[in-house]
């Protein structure tokens, strides 16, 4: 991720980081399984990392910020935050659910 808060990551906290990444992949792969399955998913990768910290990996309606409920259809906002080292990191990716209306 291209942030401020990188320099006060050490060379180990950076490849640690990348880990945020990768959770938001792995959540948004998970997308034709539905809500559940993309939260589960990226909270599994994210806590799976050494050195990182999760305070909350969510996925909400980007207009209301509310969970969404496991029948979700729409866009999604997968969200999580975590600290690495000392510095505390956010990224989001969004995410499809069904069919996409019309333009």
């Amino acid at each position: 991720a291209l942030s401020s808060r990188n320099v006060y990551l050490s060379p180990a906290d950076r490849r640690a980081a990348l880990a945020l990444s990768r959770a938001l992949q792995a959540g948004t792969a998970q997308a034709a399984a539905g809500p559940k399955a993309v939260r589960h998913a990226a909270e599994a990768v994210a806590v799976a990392e050494a050195g990182v910290a999760v305070d909350y990996v969510v996925l909400v309606d980007p207009q209301t910020l509310r969970d969404v409920a496991d029948d979700f259809v729409g866009e999604g906002l997968l969200a999580l935050a975590a600290r690495v080292g000392s510095t505390r990191l956010i990224d989001n990716q969004v995410v499809q659910f069904g069919e996409r209306g019309p333009a």
